[in-house]
């Protein structure tokens, strides 16, 4: 995975991004997947959430405006003829609750899997309470390894840092293995919202 980072880039105040899943799937994972250039004002970022390092969890910290994020990741198998894959990070793992299929009218697209966070013995995140919505695609692009994530953070007291040293400090994002997938945005973007069909809520 690319180590090129950026800062994730914030929507406009009062303005939330909210993809459907069959959006996720159709207008983001599909074309990661065949190379087509994403959906402007998209807050996604490229990240391995199975790395030692949990650097996911930086994403987090350093912008808490919201506990609702959204990674681009790649699955590793555990074998290289298996058909399961790697969820175990450096102090927890992924646990996988329940998978569902996703249609677009009527039309199988991919997957939904839910997976809750299990911190190690021995390391801080005991407390530690993570959600993630995996998507995957559907039959006919099932050899692409890429999924796209919806993790959120339900932990009442902010970020738990899951980590045998509690005086390690956080690394820096921009060395992170973590980038922006979002392309450059026009000063006129905002009249483009409407067309991209994307949910996008508004606080009042």
């Amino acid at each position: 995975m690319s180590n090129t980072s950026r800062v994730p880039r914030k929507l406009a105040p009062g303005f939330h991004f909210q993809p459907t899943k069959q959006e996720l799937i159709l207008q983001y994972l599909q074309k990661k997947v065949k190379g087509l250039p994403l959906p402007p004002l998209n807050t996604i970022i490229e990240c391995d959430l199975y790395d030692k390092e949990e650097r996911w969890r930086n994403v987090f910290e350093q912008d808490r405006s919201s506990k609702i994020r959204y990674f681009f990741t790649k699955l590793e198998k555990k074998t290289g003829k298996s058909s399961r894959c790697n969820r175990e990070t450096g102090y927890g793992v992924w646990k996988g609750q329940k998978h569902s299929r996703v249609y677009d009218k009527k039309r199988f697209i991919g997957k939904d899997g839910l997976f809750t966070y299990k911190a190690k013995k021995g390391t801080q995140g005991n407390n530690d309470n993570w959600v993630m919505h995996e998507h995957s695609l559907g039959d006919s692009l099932l050899g692409n390894d890429y999924v796209v994530c919806r993790v959120e953070n339900k932990n009442e007291e902010g970020i738990v840092l899951a980590k045998h040293n509690p005086h390690r400090e956080l690394r820096n994002i921009d060395n992170a293995g973590i980038h922006d997938t979002n392309p450059a945005i026009p000063a006129a973007v905002t009249l483009e919202v409407q067309s991209n069909n994307i949910q996008f809520t508004e606080i009042e």
